[in-house]
């Protein structure tokens, strides 16, 4: 599923807006100028001065109101600074501005997907499909509804369809083997998660379910070592890790799960 935090493409700018003379409408007219904006924000928010790339964004979405995309881009900067609410009210304005803006739609439906607003998530993914026909993220958002809701069987169908036609979505294809598994199709569940190790050899959440079905559903404990090794050289000391060496230690002295 595409994570509501990363449509970071476009965020805008510091360059200060024009006086304005008596009688001009509001709004930063000049498009330049609002893409100056974008560039100047942009470079804040990448050296890590997020605060100053919300305070540029936030004074011209102020300075022009109706301009989505100033909306958008604060909404983004807002969520990537743990600002939830901050962010859902600017994806708000910017479809009060603009209603088929497809990415605010989606990750307004991502909010609503958190708080368990099936409805509402499932109406928003539609809404971004229905502004860019055929979209694999929205997609597969709608088929996360459809787990939720536990219409399994659905939520494979949606996964698959999106998968065919996005097959490097690794998201997508993590959350196929999920509801395979709980339908306890291990065989199954196993081969997506072994598509997701060979386009992403180190996507180590795969080397940890895997291990799991290999060593707990399939009875092949030396396969389960070998992903249990990777998961241990992927990361740093935590729990994870922990986990992983105590279940190498329980499969090398012969003990099951």
């Amino acid at each position: 599923m595409r994570a509501i935090a990363a449509i970071l493409s476009s965020l805008i700018l510091q360059i200060p807006p024009p006086a304005r003379e008596a009688g001009e409408d509001d709004g930063l007219r000049d498009p330049q100028i609002a893409q100056g904006i974008r560039d100047v924000a942009h470079a804040h928010f990448k050296a890590g001065r997020r605060g100053k790339a919300i305070e540029i964004l936030s004074a011209a979405a102020a300075e022009s109101p109706s301009d989505p995309g100033l909306w958008f881009d604060l909404g983004t900067a807002l969520l990537a600074d743990g600002d939830y609410d901050g962010a859902r009210d600017s994806f708000r304005k910017t479809l009060l501005c603009d209603p088929s803006h497809a990415d605010a739609c989606l990750n307004l439906g991502v909010f609503a997907l958190r708080d368990n607003d099936l409805d509402g998530a499932e109406a928003m993914f539609k809404k971004a499909i229905a502004a860019k026909p055929g979209w694999p993220q929205a997609r597969a958002n709608i088929a996360g509804v459809h787990a939720k809701r536990g219409k399994t069987a659905e939520a494979v169908r949606e996964y698959r369809a999106v998968l065919e036609s996005e097959p490097g979505l690794a998201v997508a294809r993590f959350n196929l083997a999920k509801c395979l598994e709980r339908n306890k199709e291990w065989e199954a569940a196993a081969a997506e998660y072994r598509e997701i190790l060979k386009r992403d050899p180190g996507a180590y959440r795969a080397h940890v379910e895997l291990a799991s079905i290999y060593r707990t559903r399939l009875n092949r404990p030396e396969k389960a070592l070998y992903h249990y090794y990777k998961v241990v050289e992927a990361l740093k000391p935590c729990p994870v890790t922990e986990a992983a060496k105590k279940a190498i230690e329980e499969i090398g002295k012969g003990q099951g799960p």
